[in-house]
């Protein structure tokens, strides 16, 4: 058997065509393609750093700069005003696993961006670069740490059983050296890839095509991926065709904070997911001098606290902000952000929130009183703007009660279970994260998302007709769909089938 060494730096030579690529992933790691040349895969500390994105409000290109970004879609572009001109380097690539079609995609991608754009450099995960990179002429980028870039259980770092996840551990250069991120699959992928940036206020431009089960969060269909990658390289600075123009949608992410039963605020340890240049004494020092960034997690969709396999209820005491709501009987309780009032939140009987709307929800879980009903949250955080609206919202907090008959139930963020639950008498604080943009042009907080561009004779709420086409609304009620009707309304409005 190889070792750890050896796995870790496991070189295949270049494919000389895709034919190649079921073959030798089949075969052994011994196996070669025929081929002389040989690439490697690269430390991705090597690279450069990354090229801070820059946005502009769309309604100030037309003058009219009254809209509240709030409620507003953002210009991308890759320059500041007066300066040269610069082009996305680093790009990070991340897929849906175990998906064979999906991973001939990412092989075509690569390929056309390294063709298109040979100054590149490609980053994927580390297993997709050991098992793919000998398909390509050129080398490759990754980690080369102990943990794989998207394995690894979450838990609340108390006794230091994990030293080894220093300040070196590769996921936490990832900001510093991704310019655009790239995901081929479902809602899921997008999340994984959202996970590597949750300790951090940078999160680079996102392109999500749609290759999974739904896809609330593909926004591109695979077919118009050249199209995407132009728009998204060029920026919106009129480079670019009408139909190739594209524009941001910054969706919320809610923040996250562990304390224990004496209100002292505990390390978020994230197991081979670390995204943190900072070591973990290093952080509790922060959060003793009473940084509020200090041991934050940022999640994109919800935060869930459930019964998990016990046979009890779960009970929990909720408070918004400084006020005492309820003590809640049920299985659990999800905090979620509008992009997630699509998922769990809405399995559970939550409301659908436009991702543009500054909201929380708090939905339950089977709650055992019928009054409790899911409730959507103003943020009063400062605008987009920077621009302060009123007073922070202090968010919403969630105890496990000493009447829990469990002493721990389990957390998930973004769907991935913590190694160590929720001890009895801890708390969960969920916040909103708050949203900035300078006159500069740079976005801090939320995740920029690129959204093809709207002409104006098709101009309309993409996100509403996505309603109709995902989640059957506007079914006719009491009759069977045609079949032209069930092949319009399964495209979606961006063309995913379901």
């Amino acid at each position: 058997m190889a070792s750890a060494v050896s796995r870790r730096w496991t070189y295949l030579p270049r494919a000389s065509s895709l034919s190649c690529l079921g073959r030798t992933i089949a075969q052994s790691r011994r196996a070669f393609c025929a081929s002389t040349s040989r690439r490697r895969i690269e430390d991705m500390r090597k690279l450069p750093d990354a090229i801070i994105a820059e946005y502009e409000d769309r309604s100030c290109i037309s003058g009219d700069c009254e809209t509240d970004l709030d409620t507003d879609l953002l210009s991308l572009r890759w320059h500041a005003r007066g300066k040269e001109r610069r082009k996305p380097r680093n790009i990070l690539l991340v897929h849906k696993q175990f998906a064979p079609k999906v991973t001939t995609a990412l092989v075509e991608v690569v390929k056309h961006i390294k063709e298109t754009y040979p100054d590149t450099n490609i980053v994927l995960e580390r297993e997709t670069a050991q098992s793919l990179h000998g398909h390509f002429p050129f080398d490759i980028y990754t980690n080369v740490g102990n943990s794989d870039i998207s394995h690894g259980a979450k838990g609340f770092g108390a006794d230091g059983q994990n030293d080894e996840l220093s300040h070196h551990e590769p996921l936490a250069i990832l900001p510093e050296k991704i310019d655009l991120a790239v995901t081929l699959g479902g809602d899921g992928t997008v999340l994984r890839a959202s996970s590597f940036f949750a300790e951090t206020r940078r999160v680079p431009p996102f392109i999500s095509f749609g290759m999974g089960t739904l896809g609330f969060l593909g926004e591109w269909d695979f077919k118009d991926y050249r199209r995407a990658l132009k728009g998204a390289m060029h920026g919106s600075n009129g480079t670019v065709s009408a139909d190739e123009d594209i524009q941001i949608l910054v969706r919320r992410r809610i923040r996250i904070k562990v304390f224990d039963k004496n209100g002292d605020q505990k390390y978020i340890l994230r197991d081979g997911m670390r995204t943190s240049g900072t070591s973990q004494m290093d952080m509790e020092k922060q959060m003793d001098h009473g940084d509020d960034d200090a041991g934050v997690v940022h999640a994109m969709n919800e935060v869930v606290l459930h019964r998990g396999n016990q046979p009890h209820l779960a009970i929990l005491e909720v408070s918004i902000g400084t006020r005492f709501l309820t003590e809640a009987v049920a299985d659990g309780m999800i905090a979620a952000t509008p992009t997630g009032s699509t998922a769990y939140s809405l399995s559970a009987g939550g409301s659908i929130v436009h991702p543009l709307v500054p909201a929380l929800l708090l939905t339950p879980i089977c709650a055992r009183s019928l009054s409790f009903r899911p409730l959507v949250l103003p943020l009063t955080s400062s605008s987009i703007r920077g621009k302060k609206k009123g007073k922070q919202n202090a968010g919403i907090t969630m105890r496990l009660s000493e009447k829990n008959r469990g002493k721990e139930i389990p957390v998930s963020i973004d769907g991935v279970t913590m190694a160590r639950g929720l001890s009895v008498g801890m708390s969960v604080e969920v916040s909103g994260e708050d949203i900035s943009l300078t006159t500069d042009g740079i976005l801090t907080g939320g995740i920029p998302c690129v959204m093809r561009g709207v002409k104006e004779e098709r101009a309309g709420d993409g996100w509403v007709e996505e309603l109709n086409g995902l989640l059957k609304f506007n079914y006719p009620f009491g009759r069977e769909m045609k079949v032209g009707e069930m092949e319009i309304e399964s495209q979606g409005h961006f063309g995913i089938p379901e």
